[in-house]
């Protein structure tokens, strides 16, 4: 049952340490370093860091390595801070970008899928579903990053809580508790970022923040996919959503603020509770939250 105490440990601590480590960021360097800088450094390791304490403090230490696959994003989580910190703080080129994000995208899904790939009479079938995940993956990620670096860091937190969100919510209907809090902690990062970057005003760029936001999220949709009940079509929608964001450069100046700034995030939002709305009402009318409690090694035995 979910108690007082997990919400503050499980949404308000890691609202806490990302918003708290991105104000402390920006007010330790931006004597040292230009107003767009010493308000973008922090995010990657802000992200990272509050995603960490909020697992921990919900789900707990699982051990490492960890018996159970799907807590793999913790152990991602931090590793991915100081790769994000490099394009935050040095403007990293797209392609060396764009290894980064393969090589940590790459490494989650294979991690992930480790039991299934290593099982004796593992299927080629699994071997190919890994290639696909990861390349889908960066079809969906890279674009994300391409806009990061060009959009303001307050609307890319934006972006980012309107789809995770709503994947918290789908991972939480497919039949895993333990990926939904884990998706619920990660949106929370979101709001966090959204709330400090605003406070700091509108210098701040989000890069090197995909690269943790991204992975840490295809990493949930696809232990979903492989041990809950996730569907296809459904993670496809999920990734599918932040792209709508790109519609704001096809509107003219002249359509105004709300439509450039607002109508894509609410795009975004729309498109990902598709799937929310779908896995909502095709609940079993007896018990829609059976089976919740169990964690994803439980339901591999099954």
């Amino acid at each position: 049952m979910f108690t007082w105490a997990d919400f503050w440990g499980g949404f308000v601590l890691p609202g806490m340490v990302t918003g708290g480590l991105l104000l402390a960021g920006w007010r330790g360097t931006r004597r040292r370093w230009s107003a767009r800088e010493s308000r973008s450094w922090a995010g990657p390791l802000a992200v990272a860091a509050g995603f960490a304490a909020g697992y921990l403090a919900l789900l707990g230490w699982p051990g490492f390595p960890p018996l159970d696959a799907v807590d793999w994003p913790l152990f991602l989580a931090l590793p991915l801070a100081p790769l994000g910190l490099l394009d935050a703080r040095w403007r990293l080129d797209l392609p060396v970008r764009v290894l980064l994000l393969l090589a940590a995208v790459a490494t989650a899904i294979v991690l992930i899928a480790w039991p299934l790939l290593s099982a004796e009479g593992a299927s080629e079938g699994i071997g190919w579903r890994v290639v696909v995940a990861t390349l889908v993956s960066m079809i969906f990620l890279v674009p994300l990053d391409v806009m990061a670096v060009r959009a303001w860091a307050g609307r890319y937190a934006a972006i980012a809580l309107a789809a995770a969100a709503p994947a918290a919510a789908v991972l939480m209907l497919s039949g895993s508790a333990k990926l939904g809090f884990a998706g619920g902690v990660l949106a929370v990062t979101q709001l966090a970022a959204w709330m400090a970057y605003v406070i700091q005003g509108r210098a701040a760029f989000a890069r090197g923040c995909v690269l943790v936001f991204g992975t840490l999220m295809a990493s949930l949709l696809w232990s979903a996919s492989l041990y809950a009940e996730l569907w296809t079509f459904d993670a496809l929608l999920l990734g599918l959503a932040p792209q709508m964001a790109w519609l704001r450069y096809a509107i003219p100046l002249r359509a105004g603020w709300f439509a450039r700034s607002i109508a894509p995030v609410l795009l975004v939002l729309a498109v990902a509770c598709v799937p929310v709305v779908r896995l909502w009402w095709t609940q079993p009318a007896d018990d829609p939250y059976e089976g919740y409690g169990e964690s994803a090694a439980v339901q591999i035995e099954r």
